[in-house]
């Protein structure tokens, strides 16, 4: 009895392994670099709300990047903040973005896909994007924001 425990628990064990869903974790949006700050009480208030977020399409000052079609930073309901480039992974074209909602998703116009932005995850919820948004890293520090890649 003991020698099929040891064999059915490693191909347990292979089998979920080798399973996968059929998003793909990795953006196609091409890699730009992103470095970018702001002050929530001066810049963007609207962050200091869970569920609160703010899009920037232009950089603020010199030297600030901005990804491939601009940021979208987001005061997550877990009370965390994170940052996903606005282009839509399925469309993949700099001017097709994605428009944040106040429930915490953002939608393609172009291809319909719903996307989850208030959890931190940017995983399609609707739609037919097999991709995440791609997401960028964010440093808090006060009521200062840094995003960076």
């Amino acid at each position: 009895m003991r020698k099929i425990h040891y064999i059915c628990l490693p191909l347990l064990l292979l089998a979920l392994t080798t399973c996968h869903t059929d998003i793909n974790v990795d953006s196609p949006v091409p890699k730009c670099t992103v470095n970018f700050a702001l002050n929530i009480m001066v810049d963007a208030p609207i962050l200091n709300t869970q569920g609160g977020f703010y899009t920037v399409t232009s950089p603020m000052k010199y030297g600030q990047y901005i990804g491939y079609s601009g940021l979208l930073i987001v005061h997550g309901f877990d009370d965390k903040f994170y940052c996903y480039d606005l282009c839509c992974p399925t469309e993949c074209k700099r001017e097709i973005t994605v428009e944040p909602a106040i429930d915490g998703t953002a939608k393609c116009k172009k291809c319909d896909t719903m996307y989850d932005i208030g959890f931190g995850s940017g995983m399609p919820q609707k739609g037919s994007s097999k991709y995440r948004l791609r997401k960028y890293r964010v440093i808090v520090s006060g009521y200062n924001i840094t995003v960076q890649n």
